[in-house]
């Protein structure tokens, strides 16, 4: 289909017709006769036709080439290629399904493990499940097509990436899903989570915390075992008390070596056991040699100042000193980072010093707020004697240290906390940790904020978190995440005034064939993120073989990711343009297999993610169900109308060429007739 359109209202041809006419009319108008002699009625119309094609080109003329398509309705079917499914083939019942439908429906097949890809599975391997990325793949690619629905054949062990039943992942069109597996829950004890500090000093003591599940096990005896360098440090002995049991372990180690170490946990084998595989973990601790030193300046007696100094004095890393504010017996340049609380009276030799000195500072709410404005001199408080009760919100911007996921819920659902600061401008939103909710609205007031500068500086806009550390207690039965978040946000604040002004986060302990991501900050000497010089990455394992890969250069930061196919120790290196080695440390990859740690279908995440997406579920390989959903929805073919090219027709040749022709025949039929 060719569509012509101008550019301007369609009324100017009319214009331009009168105007053609005028024009052809008074050259060819005779005074003897008053009219056109019959010998230039050629040579008028040529004129004519002429001026009002020039006239019309004036006009932007442009044309639409159109094509009508037929789109036939699709049908997307996406099988569980991992390893967990390897003894449910249904590449039968799809065929069937498949050709039963065909002619009425645009099918096309796909099956996914760690992503998403073509065709029917080869073999049933995949080393891990992400079910999240089928999602992504049809809201990226069949968008604004005419797809009717998909088909999720899984038996729901989610192992990577998002999981589609808490994020709420929902697709363009209805998700139906076959159940397969075994849904028959097997004996089984497991090491669910690990939680521990990834940094500790040489010759300190370092305590885990191991999250032990159980199924169908009870009055059953098991002892948990630590291991450092395959060697038993510390053994535990327990009791599975009930037939669904779930515990914490406490293990306690020192650590007398400097550098990387491998950390082994091990819970013992129960009779009847189906799944052993997940009965052993490992995780990677980073053992430095110095400590960090931090001062805590009061004046006022506080509670969330003693909250604070437990949560710091949690940590072996860190070397602690609490001071009166009256005390002038300290140099400022003993210490890494100064905490404030209570303070009444401003020392201004002392904010001299830390200004000369660039230390860190981390003000609580209680403090003056003329000390505020000493070292957040472009951010403006508004305050009052009358404190409201507010939650915390996390800030999603907030990307300087790793908050857990945990600790994030416990802020966000826990007790209370009160401010007396009613409005605060001229933050950063990058800044931004925990923003203020009040009556389940988020609003624009920062609770906490963690700033870069000449100073490193961090403010909590909020008392009583006190409360929070309770609460942490008392669902967990430990201090270890509240304490965690306050141990974090000191050390950031440390690190960013360290000389080196290099930050790299990764995982130091993988899983064998699963991906290495590593993300590096890099500060310059005003402590802002630059990326204006090239990193190589450089690695070896322990055959001696190099992996050298540049860096992925993004806003502010660099990525780095790649696949590894070997177990074992890797030493790395983060090397700059001029060859010099800004960063060196280790990691570990283990041969775990994670498709082996459950065993049984899970179906209750895959009834929930059905609903999700206005599909249905079915729990067996029979697709009869489908009869009823293509019955009750009349899958027609739409005609699609593609815009297949827009053209403007001034630079069309052969318009040109038409005009040209028109113009000469005009000026040679005036000559043959006797006319200039």
């Amino acid at each position: 289909m060719f569509l012509f359109q101008l550019s301007y209202p369609s009324y100017w041809i009319i214009v331009c017709v009168f105007t053609s006419l005028l024009l052809s009319y008074i050259l060819y108008f005779d005074r003897n006769s008053y009219m056109i002699k019959k010998n230039y009625v050629t040579t008028f119309f040529l004129r004519f036709f002429s001026l009002l094609f020039i006239g019309i080109l004036l006009l932007k003329p442009f044309s639409k080439t159109l094509k009508i398509e037929k789109n036939i309705p699709i049908f997307l079917i996406f099988s569980d290629a991992s390893k967990s499914v390897q003894n449910y083939h249904i590449e039968r019942e799809i065929k069937k399904f498949i050709s039963k439908y065909e002619k009425r429906l645009n099918i096309k097949n796909f099956h996914f493990s760690d992503k998403v890809y073509d065709g029917f599975p080869k073999k049933y391997n995949g080393k891990r499940t992400n079910l999240n990325s089928v999602f992504e793949y049809v809201n990226k690619n069949f968008i604004n097509q005419n797809l009717v629905g998909s088909l999720i054949i899984t038996d729901g062990i989610i192992n990577d990436g998002k999981n589609p039943v808490y994020d709420i992942q929902s697709g363009i069109a209805p998700f139906f899903v076959v159940g397969i597996g075994d849904t028959t829950k097997k004996t089984d004890i497991r090491i669910e989570n690990i939680n521990f500090n990834p940094i500790s000093i040489v010759n300190s003591e370092v305590t885990v915390e191991l999250e032990v599940f159980s199924e169908n096990l009870e009055k059953q005896p098991f002892r948990s075992s630590l291991m450092l360098n395959d060697e038993i440090v510390e053994t535990l002995d327990f009791h599975v008390e009930r037939k669904i049991d779930y515990k914490k372990i406490i293990h306690k180690l020192k650590l007398d070596e400097v550098g990387l170490q491998k950390i082994t946990f091990k819970i013992s084998e129960l009779e009847n056991e189906k799944n052993v595989s997940n009965n052993k973990k490992e995780i990677s601790i980073d053992v430095i040699e110095s400590k960090s030193k931090i001062l805590l300046l009061y004046g006022d007696v506080h509670p969330d100042a003693n909250t604070i100094q437990k949560s710091l004095e949690s940590d072996l890393n860190i070397n602690l000193n609490i001071m009166h504010e009256s005390s002038l017996n300290f140099d400022v340049d003993d210490f890494d980072l100064i905490i404030f609380s209570g303070i009444n009276k401003i020392d201004e030799f002392l904010i001299t010093e830390i200004n000369r000195t660039k230390k860190s500072v981390l003000l609580l709410s209680n403090n003056n707020k003329k000390l505020f404005k000493n070292f957040f001199s472009g951010i403006n408080f508004d305050s009052n004697e009358n404190f409201f009760d507010v939650q915390p919100s996390f800030s999603e911007n907030f990307l300087q240290f790793q908050l857990n996921k945990d600790l994030i819920k416990q802020f966000e659902s826990g007790p209370f906390l009160s401010t007396n600061f009613f409005q605060i401008s001229g933050i950063n939103k990058s800044d931004v940790i925990f923003y203020a909710k009040v009556d389940d609205l988020k609003n624009k007031i920062p609770l906490v904020i963690s700033k870069s500068g000449n100073i490193n500086k961090a403010a909590f806009f909020v008392e009583n978190i006190w409360r929070q550390r309770i609460y942490d207690f008392k669902i967990n039965e430990n201090h270890i995440k509240f304490d965690r978040f306050i141990i974090d946000l000191c050390k950031s604040l440390i690190f960013k005034s360290n000389q080196n002004r290099i930050f790299v986060d990764y995982n130091k302990n993988l899983s064998l064939n699963s991906k290495f991501e590593l993300k590096v900050k890099k500060y310059n000497n005003n402590y802002q993120l630059i990326n204006n010089e090239d990193l190589y990455f450089e690695c070896l394992d322990k055959s001696n073989l190099l992996i050298k890969k540049k860096l992925k250069k993004y806003d502010n930061y660099y990525k780095l990711e790649i696949e590894l196919i070997n177990d074992g120790e890797y030493n790395f290196k983060i090397r700059g343009d001029s060859s010099l080695k800004l960063y060196e440390s280790s990691f570990f990859v283990n041969e775990i297999d994670i498709e082996d740690e459950l065993l049984y279908s899970n179906q209750k995440h895959l009834k929930k993610i059905a609903k999700i997406n206005d599909g249905m579920f079915s729990n067996s390989i029979q697709f009869d169900y489908f009869d009823n959903f293509f019955s009750e929805n009349n899958m027609k073919s739409e005609f699609v109308t593609k815009l297949v090219k827009t053209e403007d027709i001034k630079n069309n040749q052969w318009i040109l060429l038409i005009l040209l022709i028109i113009i000469i025949s005009e000026v040679l039929i005036r000559r043959t007739k006797g006319k200039k």
